[in-house]
């Protein structure tokens, strides 16, 4: 309990700031400013992706492993995140030209986002090896000492120097910096980072486990991320600014679910790799739990996001309301679908993962397309809404292929 409340109020001291300080962006920001910052930010989570969030994932895995050396795991991981990033910025730097020009983007913005995304996977290298440990309270003050730099450092650079999306791209790229050059200080003490080659073996290992998770992440970055592309496409740059903000103001019900998440993964690990039935039932029935404290609070937030949006917001983003419901909706299914998606990790069967994923954003992106051209705005909440429920029906079926769980339980289990 007590670490998942530090888990819970990091995440809400990080998520309430940046949604009591919409009021103030909303003001200095225009929607098509809005826009811009938002592909930037789709580019940022494209690069951290691809940086290798999946070899902190390898490493959280591995972490419950029997006779799984943690030290070299951690150090051929920063290795790899450090060759990958110098790989994506020769791409990007030989086609700069051309994904500036699709995307109306400064190639400048292009390049911080490649840094920014290197540099945020190796913090999260830093937080996971600390989820692992359970070691909340480190976790939650770094995490919101990040927080804080970010967005005060964005109020230096919009509101008072009035450096407009240039200001909010290098309040991201110079906090970011700042906190990998910390996290590298951190697990360098520890003896987690000790700059040696290491074994081929252990290389292959983490390759072998997040080379089949590169279709995965793509299609979660075409699910979450490339349809404000598409969106830029048929509503011009001003909705994707308002599209943006919707998702801010929904991110109080991510928050909740990443909270849990960061509380209840190695717990979930732990009973999956005790291999009983007591074990597998308890988890099912923490997993009904959680399912229905998500959608209380995930209705809750229609009803309060709502009056904030009215009362709090600019009026050129008050269109915003028609999507807060249906994004709701989908960030409810999201929270489902991650305590399912811990069951696939563990089973170390991504490759099936990618396939089911890949087959939904696909599907994502033609549905996102039709009903923004039918219904504008809305239909990008709708599509969004949609494709998250999707998601959480193929990764129930998947996770049932993979490790088979006892959904379904006696009433006297269901309250014991």
């Amino acid at each position: 309990m007590k670490n998942i409340l530090i888990y819970l109020l990091s995440n809400i001291s990080n998520g309430l700031l940046p949604l009591a300080l919409l009021p103030l962006f909303t003001k200095y920001l225009s929607p098509i400013e809005y826009g811009f910052v938002a592909l930037f930010q789709m580019f940022f989570v494209f690069f951290r992706s691809m940086s290798g969030i999946s070899y902190v994932t390898a490493c959280e895995r591995n972490y419950f492993s029997k006779g799984f050396c943690n030290t070299t795991y951690v150090n051929a991981s920063f290795n790899l995140i450090i060759a990958t990033s110098f790989i994506l910025f020769i791409f990007v730097y030989l086609f700069s030209e051309s994904i500036s020009k699709a995307t109306e983007l400064n190639s400048r913005y292009i390049f911080q986002a490649i840094a920014s995304g290197a540099f945020a996977v190796i913090v999260q290298l830093r937080l996971s090896q600390w989820q692992v440990e359970k070691n909340a309270l480190r976790y939650g003050f770094l995490q919101l000492l990040l927080g804080l730099m970010n967005n005060l450092l964005a109020i230096a650079l919009v509101v008072y120097l009035d450096m407009g999306v240039e200001g909010r791209v290098d309040s991201i790229f110079y906090t970011y910096m700042v906190f990998c050059l910390i996290c590298y200080f951190s697990l360098y003490k520890e003896n987690k980072i000790n700059l040696s080659i290491g074994s081929n073996n252990v290389y292959k290992e983490i390759i072998c486990f997040s080379l089949p998770l590169l279709p995965h992440l793509f299609g979660v970055l075409l699910l979450t991320v490339f349809d404000r592309f598409v969106l830029k496409m048929n509503l011009g740059l001003e909705m994707v600014g308002i599209y943006m903000v919707g998702f801010q103001l929904m991110a109080s019900v991510g928050i909740l679910s990443d909270a849990f998440n960061k509380f209840f993964s190695p717990i979930q690990m732990e009973l999956l790799a005790n291999e009983s039935l007591d074990s597998s039932k308890l988890l099912v029935k923490y997993i009904y739990m959680w399912m229905v404290f998500i959608s209380v609070c995930g209705l809750f937030s229609i009803m309060l996001l709502d009056f904030f949006t009215k009362y709090f917001l600019d009026e050129e983003y008050v269109k915003v309301t028609d999507i807060i419901p249906w994004l709701a909706l989908g960030q409810i299914f999201n929270g489902i679908y991650i305590t399912l998606l811990n069951v696939i990790y563990f089973s170390k069967k991504t490759a099936s993962l990618s396939i089911s994923t890949l087959i939904v954003s696909c599907i994502h992106i033609v549905v996102f397309y039709v009903m923004t051209n039918l219904y504008g705005l809305e239909g990008a909440g709708i599509a969004f809404s949609i494709s998250m429920a999707i998601r959480l029906i193929f990764t129930f079926i998947l996770s049932n292929m993979v490790l088979p769980l006892p959904w379904l339980l006696r009433k006297s289990e269901l309250s014991g």
